[in-house]
């Protein structure tokens, strides 16, 4: 079943629960009788489509979910400390088995096509695009070890996986994936070049910056992960210039937390709020400790926190009532 089948699926039944609430309070308030409700149900019904049978429940997908999770930790710690001890071939069969169960496990509940599926799926697609990245680390391990390039070898394959398989559609699992394997590649890059940090924090700024921008005129998705992963972006480029200088960066990240935050609430996603909540303190906490430490400091900054918060709500108490046409 196709994701934009499912999705009229769930708005149909969303609309079918918010017709049901408003013909109830039609029916006690004596607008209209019993006989009117249901008819009203029944005509608003005709040519819906059937609710699809559900195949895993929450309680079922989330111990998949836990299920999965304990499985690699269990194999970690299984097999890690013997790891460096065991044949090279026996390593790599035991990474294309891992690779080989998350792909085959994952196409097969993706073509299931429900929406718990999808996620589970998506999930087991992390699983066997892991296998690929401890079979490409491992055979790098053998010729560079404690090697930059040991960073190449593991987010180039997580980077050309997770897009290929991504494509902008409603993926969140693989967008982060491609994300991580994008900042390994690149972090690997500039340490093979010898390349300061803080020399990339402009262009790692401009391209969180320019996904925000684009996440506003194009149809990306998920877009409340790509919103999130552009903030992330912003705020990390922002703090890499801390290796120039702290105060800098701290300030240039408090600030773009900041703008974060404001975008966020404007177009409501609460993850892209998270992110720059929690940026935003590191930034705060990073002032406190290299400037306006000590009583004073610490006062300044609860003064002007709490003058903040001042401003907002005289301006909320001053906004203007809409007026009634």
């Amino acid at each position: 079943m196709a994701p934009a089948t499912i999705e009229r699926q769930e708005r149909a039944v969303r609309d079918d629960r918010q017709l049901d609430q408003r013909v109830t309070a039609w029916t006690c308030a004596g607008l209209i009788t019993e006989e009117q409700a249901a008819a009203l149900r029944a005509y608003e019904s005709i040519g819906r489509p059937e609710t699809p049978t559900v195949r895993l429940g929450p309680v079922a997908e989330a111990a998949a979910f836990v299920g999965t999770i304990l499985a690699m930790i269990g194999g970690g710690v299984g097999f890690g400390p013997q790891w460096g001890d065991m044949a090279l071939w026996l390593r790599l069969t035991v990474a294309a088995l891992i690779a080989a169960v998350g792909f085959v496990a994952g196409r097969w509940l993706i073509g299931l096509g429900e929406a718990g599926t999808l996620r589970l799926g998506g999930f087991l697609w992390v699983l066997g695009t892991a296998g690929v990245v401890l079979a490409s680390g491992t055979l790098m391990n053998e010729v560079r070890p404690d090697s930059p390039w040991m960073s190449v070898a593991i987010g180039a394959p997580a980077l050309v996986i997770g897009a290929s398989l991504w494509r902008n559609r409603d993926r969140p699992f693989q967008l982060v994936t491609a994300a991580a394997g994008l900042s390994s590649t690149v972090g690997g890059v500039m340490a093979l070049a010898e390349i300061d940090p803080w020399r990339g924090a402009p262009a790692t700024w401009l391209v969180g910056a320019a996904l925000w921008v684009l996440s506003t005129r194009a149809v990306l998705r998920p877009l409340p992960v790509v919103r999130a992963m552009a903030s992330i972006a912003a705020v990390a480029g922002a703090f890499m210039l801390c290796d120039l200088s702290v105060r800098f960066g701290a300030v240039l990240a408090l600030l773009t937390a900041s703008a974060v935050i404001v975008l966020a609430l404007r177009t409501a996603e609460n993850l892209s709020l998270l992110v720059g909540t929690i940026g935003a303190f590191i930034a705060v906490q990073t002032l406190v400790q290299t400037t306006f430490h000590g009583p004073a400091g610490g006062a300044i900054l609860a003064l002007a926190g709490l003058a903040m918060v001042l401003l907002v709500v005289l301006r909320a108490r001053g906004g203007r009532r809409p007026t009634v046409s």
